[in-house]
């Protein structure tokens, strides 16, 4: 069994144990079985299979740049899929995604086509979403007064926390530092989750966030800044995007044995590969966004918020907060989200996510 423990890099980032063995396992996959996935389904047109991962003799298609995991053989995952970049996903699904995105190449959304097939049982819970919706969240410290509401469950808005041209001098900045790619959580649940964009690791060598920024950001949502993870940024190119997700990961019970109402159906415990205390790894308590560009850079690429049914568009130097988690470490259902994906041009963004001091 896979102990969820923390890995603290020389950074002092702190990865996820579970998350590191899953890219381990998934390094190893695809050093020992090539890049290409061989998935089923025939198509009678070969022009239907595209890029490197072309087709078979048989007429089925290869998935480029995916790999069966190791000890799901019905789950893949990929690395950098041309369309879909980093992921995971039953087989069936991810065929049916891909092909559906090599049909309308011009017209398709990709988070809608992956919410409409990708199988999410935990996502997609509507009797968990229910009875969480009433929940309110006024158990957690106030927040500044100066947040516009967006919705009553608890997602903010504020149009001006950094100047344009502050924006602009971080996005500069950024083009000369260090990347890599985008990650998900890999965790212990069924998902269909895809992620394409580039990520940058804001640490204390490669700081573009100023002191008094984080400062303001702990002062706007009454946090400490002992309490902030490492700063992320991530840019975003035409066709990029990251599909429906939650900022941590779904768990099932605390570790007083009481079950997380909605997700202690049957159909939830066969969804979940392992049980997940919500009270025993550390928790994010808050996401803190700040979007560095807006729409003269780039159209598309939308923060949309379907049960909550808000789509925030990007705005240069505008700020968005909402918290993940309620104070007991459970997950709020009601905060799923996307990155919807972007049209044209360019899309930066600052993701600052807060920890929740009860499960340090």
């Amino acid at each position: 069994m896979l102990v969820h423990q923390p890995i603290v890099l020389a950074s002092g980032w702190h990865i996820p144990l579970l998350l590191t063995i899953s890219l381990l396992e998934l390094a190893v996959s695809l050093s020992l079985k090539g890049d290409l996935l061989e998935l089923s389904g025939s198509t009678n047109n070969k022009s239907n299979c595209t890029g490197k991962g072309g087709q078979r003799s048989d007429g089925s298609c290869r998935l480029e740049g995916c790999q069966v995991s190791a000890g799901t053989p019905d789950i893949v995952s990929c690395l950098d899929h041309p369309d879909l970049g980093l992921g995971e996903c039953p087989a069936k699904d991810a065929r049916e995604i891909a092909h559906r995105l090599r049909k309308h190449p011009k017209t398709a959304k990709v988070t809608d086509i992956i919410r409409e097939l990708g199988t999410n049982p935990v996502y997609h819970n509507e009797r968990w979403a229910r009875l969480d919706a009433n929940t309110n969240q006024s158990s957690w410290a106030s927040i500044a007064s100066t947040w516009q509401v967006l919705h009553k469950h608890g997602l903010y808005f504020i149009p001006d926390f950094m100047s344009e041209n502050d924006a602009d001098s971080i996005v500069e900045r950024l083009k000369d530092l260090p990347t890599h790619f985008s990650n998900i959580y890999h965790g212990n649940f069924l998902k269909c989750e895809f992620r394409k964009s580039t990520t940058w690791d804001i640490t204390t060598d490669y700081d573009v966030l100023p002191k008094s920024a984080r400062e303001e950001i702990g002062s706007l949502t009454n946090s400490n800044l002992a309490d902030f993870e490492v700063t992320q940024a991530a840019r975003y190119h035409p066709g990029d995007f990251y599909s429906e997700h939650f900022d941590d990961g779904p768990c099932n019970h605390l570790s007083n044995g009481t079950n997380v109402e909605g997700l202690n159906s049957d159909r939830m415990h066969n969804a979940f590969f392992i049980n997940s205390a919500c009270d025993d790894t550390p928790r994010r308590s808050g996401t803190f966004l700040v979007y560095l560009t807006g729409s003269k850079e780039g159209i598309g690429g939308a923060t949309y918020f379907p049960r909550l049914g808000v789509r925030v568009p990007a705005q240069k130097g505008g700020a968005i907060f909402f918290r993940p988690t309620h104070p007991d470490g459970t997950l709020d259902p009601m905060l799923l989200h996307a990155a919807e994906g972007l049209e044209s041009g360019e899309k930066y963004v600052i993701q600052q996510w807060i920890r929740n001091p009860q499960f340090r």
